[in-house]
């Protein structure tokens, strides 16, 4: 709930959700803050997916890298085997590492990006030591990299036009300036651009209702922790921040002073029965609306721990005329 019944905004969590939806998002950006909150969730939720894909590409890479020696023979193979071996194999192994860690979950675009151009190159690099020895047929896995890059790294729609753009481009130079152009070059080259024009149109549309979904359900979670006629915290929600208020005051590292407002309306029905619900919903909005800026206001004050500013206050009906903070 945003708005109270004059027609006032509240500064409620939910009006940041609500708002961006009704703004909408054609170009996939949301505000500063729901766009930091939207990439941590979307990575949480896509983290052991994200690691499985990472599996199953480096069994790919290895059999590939194995089977591409193996046509390529051993002189005509050995710059593609270093560059798969002692490059991109490592690289690829290290992110999947980084990925537990906490350093890599904060990092993870910019990481991922690297090291995806660092593998999209490395393949680049093959495909014209390959087409240079009389070997286009291997051009099929620079394909199979542009699709992996889009659809199982889990990097957003800007970051995945981003680098294989990028390799794109290079692969443009790179044939051109090696003498490959002809017939067979700008095939390739279509087929390459056709590859990325699918892949960003899929990627698109999934980070789309990827997008819609998150406001969505963050609007179902804060209605379901909210009292509907004030908009501030119901009985549930204040009872489990109470719970983690308490253990974070009784901890040496954090201990603070806790503070605990209890509000309760005398004669609440009779104002309720005498002058109507929505006289009761104003007197109760004015009281929450002030309680709020006192709880938040004396949660973030100085001299307090980060974690305490952090966990600021709040303010909860909990039933009839009774509101605490």
């Amino acid at each position: 709930m945003s708005i109270d019944k004059r027609g006032e905004k509240l500064d409620l969590p939910d009006a940041a959700y609500a708002r961006q939806l009704a703004q909408g998002f054609p170009w996939l950006v949301f505000e500063k803050g729901l766009e930091a909150a939207f990439r941590q969730q979307h990575l949480r939720e896509n983290l052991r997916y994200l690691r499985f894909s990472m599996v199953l590409g480096f069994f790919m890479l290895v059999a590939f890298s194995v089977m591409q020696s193996a046509v390529m023979g051993p002189v005509a193979a050995r710059i593609p085997d270093l560059v798969h071996f002692a490059l991109i194999i490592p690289v690829f192994l290290g992110m999947f590492f980084v990925t537990f860690t906490q350093f890599g979950i904060r990092r993870f675009a910019p990481l991922m990006m690297l090291a995806c151009t660092i593998a999209g190159l490395g393949v680049v690099v093959t495909q014209i030591v390959a087409a240079q020895a009389g070997i286009p047929f291997l051009f099929p896995g620079l394909i199979l990299v542009t699709i992996y890059l889009y659809l199982l790294t889990s990097l957003n729609f800007y970051h995945a036009v981003a680098v294989n753009g990028a390799l794109f481009v290079v692969y443009l130079v790179a044939a051109s300036s090696a003498g490959l152009a002809g017939g067979q070059f700008a095939y390739n080259a279509l087929s390459l651009f056709a590859a990325n024009a699918i892949c960003a149109c899929v990627v698109y549309m999934h980070e789309k209702v990827s997008r819609t979904r998150f406001p969505e359900g963050q609007q179902l979670r804060e209605m379901a922790a909210r009292d509907g006629p004030t908009g501030i915290a119901n009985r549930r929600m204040f009872d489990q921040h109470i719970q983690r208020t308490w253990q974070l005051a009784v901890s040496e590292r954090n201990r603070v002073a806790v503070f605990l407002v209890d509000i309760d309306i005398d004669r609440f029905k009779q104002v309720n029965d005498g002058f109507g619900m929505a006289v009761g919903d104003s007197i109760l909005l004015t009281i929450a609306r002030r309680l709020q800026r006192l709880a938040v206001g004396s949660a973030r004050g100085r001299g307090r721990p980060a974690a305490a500013r952090k966990d600021a206050g709040m303010a909860a009906r909990r039933g009839g005329g009774g509101v605490s903070a």
